[in-house]
């Protein structure tokens, strides 16, 4: 190579360097900051889509279908689990531990780490048997949900989860008309069972007032009904 073609190369390649460095690095894009929320269900229903379809939900959320990954997540990577189209067979298997296929054992885990579980009203199967199950057999079953509750799971609906998962106010709501001549009970307890509605009738209390933060079983909610008696919560 000739002494002249050997410069142009040295500054050719020199040029090339300085009009790289002179490039704008390129930008990171900015990480994903919003915390993991895992719909846990069986089959894909109306209400499960409805929360994973919410532009709200989405803006707070990174939501993920666990039926759509065939259950194959990293509980980890979620800070929080909405269990849908809950079975009485699957109600059954989770609260007694028995992992029998990823549905019910990502659910079992959920508890088990003490994330944040929800369980979504609208998908529990036990209450379209509520007028014609057995007695017993039916309180069998709103048992193990009502432990379920009391160890973390929280049963709301759509429509409320979708509040609390959103940070949104619920709506106000007028207080209820006092009963004539009404005795209201105050219970300071963790957790509102059956047992403190029975209770409340043989002493002849139409109401029961608790905590704000206290966790009402489905049992107990079922019980209040039955029996004329008002729940109701202090305001926070």
């Amino acid at each position: 190579m000739e002494r002249t073609e050997l410069i142009e190369e040295i500054i050719r390649r020199v040029t090339e360097k300085l009009n790289q460095l002179d490039q704008p690095a390129p930008e990171e894009q900015p990480s994903d900051q919003r915390p993991g929320l895992l719909i846990l269900t069986q089959a894909h229903g109306t209400q499960c889509h409805q929360l994973l379809e919410s532009q709200a939900v989405g803006k707070r959320w990174k939501v993920t279908c666990a039926l759509e990954r065939e259950y194959r997540v990293e509980l980890s990577e979620y800070e929080a689990v909405v269990l849908g189209d809950l079975s009485c067979a699957a109600l059954g298997l989770i609260a007694s531990g028995v992992e029998s296929c990823g549905y019910t054992r990502l659910a079992i885990q959920t508890i088990l780490s003490r994330k944040k579980v929800y369980i979504l009203e609208e998908g529990v199967e036990l209450y379209r048997y509520r007028e014609t199950a057995p007695k017993g057999y039916y309180k069998m079953l709103r048992d193990k949900l009502s432990f379920l509750e009391s160890n973390g799971a929280i049963l709301r609906g759509r429509e409320d989860l979708e509040r609390i998962l959103t940070g949104e106010k619920s709506p106000a709501k007028a207080p209820a008309p006092e009963c004539s001549g009404e005795k209201e009970k105050r219970l300071s307890k963790r957790v509102l069972t059956e047992r403190d509605l029975i209770e409340a009738e043989k002493e002849g209390f139409g109401a029961v007032r608790v905590d704000q933060g206290c966790i009402i079983t489905a049992l107990a909610k079922d019980s209040a009904v039955s029996r004329g008696i008002r729940i109701l919560k202090d305001q926070s």
